[in-house]
């Protein structure tokens, strides 16, 4: 097989196949950057783990948002928590996780 450039120009070396790009569509994307919880009816929500405050336990786990906005869900405080450290280090990469939970 002859590989021929723009121009016509004879190209020398093995043909390189195309990489196939596969594109996230925004709802996946937005999805990758966000945690997925269940609310108490079973339905699920995505929250951006960044705008979380604070946990409690009483006994639902209440997630409470830095806008203000409450949400009960059925997973633990604990579980959530991994959830937001497993999103930050998707984030920023491990080492910072580590520097950032140290303190």
């Amino acid at each position: 097989m002859i590989r021929r450039g723009r121009h016509g120009e004879v190209l020398h070396g093995p043909a390189v196949e195309p990489v196939p790009v596969v594109e996230e569509t925004a709802s996946e994307r937005q999805h990758s950057t966000m945690i997925k919880l269940t609310r108490l009816d079973a339905s699920h929500i995505y929250v951006n783990a960044d705008l979380v405050e604070f946990l409690e336990e009483t006994p639902d786990t209440v997630v409470s948002l830095t806008t203000g906005r409450k949400l009960v869900v059925r997973e633990s405080a604990q579980q959530v928590g991994e959830l937001i450290v497993d999103y930050q280090r998707r984030v920023h990469g491990a080492d910072r996780t580590a520097a950032i939970l140290a303190g």
